[in-house]
């Protein structure tokens, strides 16, 4: 049995080849097991052996295309991967790996991007000064290592590709074993990633960021499935809608935080969608 396999839901983003080719050349060979595509693209393509399993669906939504992969996956951890990821660096890898090491607690540790949103330039996303040209190349090993150096773990949450320990994801409370571990009451997207990390703190885990492995992702490269247009945020139930303790009228008396202490008090069995 391999350690790692990869579940990629994919809609509508244009260079998923890029995703699974850095992904294949750039993980080591004994470690990365079956890649799952979760192919909601309206338009086929044949990815060949990029590919293990290619699996055809209307539009699930982000949710429940997870837990379609992960019900597919055997290995001792599972990535769920946004299809706008390029990994950069054979040593991405590793870094994950220690993390795990370092901190066994942990539910899901996810690698930092060399790119990312600026909430100080109105969420503008933008690439790490003198990392431009690793938006489209591989980083030789010496540049990367300076992120290595330059960086410390830190807690926090960056969905576009965490890595879960699969011993941990089934101790998760409120998850439906063997089916379900992402609350599927989220259809589109916008929320799945703060209820797992909700779920994770009153499950008694950790949900941790690390600098010790690097990517690159593009952020907000979907479609809109009428308009065209890129970066469309999608509708549905936010998380605050779901978790937060309500009285009998409806009116919110707590909003939840991502560490499971505050919001209802009871924790919800993850919803499940035809």
């Amino acid at each position: 049995m391999r350690k790692l396999d990869v579940v990629i839901p994919h809609l509508n983003y244009e260079h998923l080849d890029e995703c699974l080719e850095t992904l294949r050349r750039l993980t080591p060979e004994d470690v990365l097991g079956k890649v799952i595509l979760i192919d909601q693209n309206p338009v086929y393509k044949d990815y060949g052996k990029l590919v293990d399993i290619h699996l055809r669906t209307d539009n699930l939504g982000f949710a429940k295309a997870c837990n379609t992969g992960i019900r597919l996956s055997d290995s001792e951890y599972v990535m769920c991967c946004n299809d706008d990821v390029r990994f950069i660096n054979k040593k991405w890898w590793k870094g994950i790996e220690d993390a795990f090491k370092r901190y066994p607690v942990a539910l899901f540790i996810s690698p930092h991007s060399i790119r990312d949103p600026d909430q100080n330039r109105g969420s503008e996303v933008y690439t790490m000064e003198g990392m431009e040209k690793y938006e489209h190349e591989d980083m030789p090993d010496e540049v990367y290592d300076t992120l290595l150096s330059d960086f410390m773990y830190h807690g926090g949450i960056c969905f576009y590709a965490p890595i879960f320990k699969r011993e941990n994801l089934d101790k998760l409370v409120g998850s439906v074993l063997g089916k379900a571990w992402f609350n599927e009451a989220f259809r589109y997207g916008g929320g799945e990633d703060y209820a797992m990390q909700w779920h994770a703190g009153r499950s008694g885990f950790m949900t941790i960021a690390t600098a010790q492995s690097w990517i690159m992702h593009r952020w907000h490269q979907t479609k809109h499935p009428l308009t065209g247009e890129i970066g469309t945020k999608y509708d549905g139930d936010t998380w605050f809608g779901v978790y937060s303790l309500k009285d009998e009228e409806g009116n919110i008396l707590d909003t939840p935080d991502v560490m499971g202490t505050a919001g209802r008090k009871d924790v919800p069995t993850v919803t499940i969608r035809d």
